[in-house]
């Protein structure tokens, strides 16, 4: 008995111990604003310090269920990542300009049917506002210290 003992635990240890130190798996990112802005669109910045601008950007869908996407612009690269973590939806966002690559962690602070506010731990900092204006048109304001900085534009391309 002692024999068949010892080899229920030289299997059951390993596999409790694997299975609890295993990553969790992200929750999905399931806000309705979020998992329509799926697939490629065609965006302009209109409002920029540096003038009015072309904005394409796909957002992918990605293995750990948040959701990314990047714009590559001529003065640098836009990363947008969305992920859910304990039920509150979180925006990493990463502008290249000037050399940085140190990105900002927002997390949702209103959410409705039609838009959904992001703030920097400093909300009188930043702000990212993302309103769905029609089914296929989305507006993005960025607030620096209250004030509009950024606008972007975006119209999702034809399927």
């Amino acid at each position: 008995m002692n024999n068949v003992t010892g080899k229920v635990h030289a299997f059951v240890l390993p596999l409790l111990t694997g299975v609890l130190l295993a990553p969790f798996p992200a929750m999905p990112v399931t806000d309705p604003i979020l998992v329509a802005l799926q697939g490629c669109w065609q965006g302009k910045a209109i409002k920029t310090p540096r003038g009015a601008l072309s904005y394409p950007i796909c957002f992918e869908l990605q293995q750990d269920n948040s959701l990314y996407g990047v714009a590559n612009l001529d003065v640098s690269r836009h990363h947008w990542h969305f992920s859910s973590q304990d039920d509150n939806t979180q925006l990493r966002f990463l502008s290249t300009f000037a050399g940085n690559d140190t990105p900002i962690y927002l997390s949702a602070s209103h959410t409705a049917t039609d838009h959904i506010i992001f703030e920097a731990d400093n909300s009188r900092y930043l702000k990212v506002r993302i309103l769905q204006q029609e089914e296929r048109t989305y507006r993005f304001t960025i607030e620096v210290k209250g004030k509009e900085h950024v606008i972007i534009v975006l119209t999702q391309e034809e399927r």
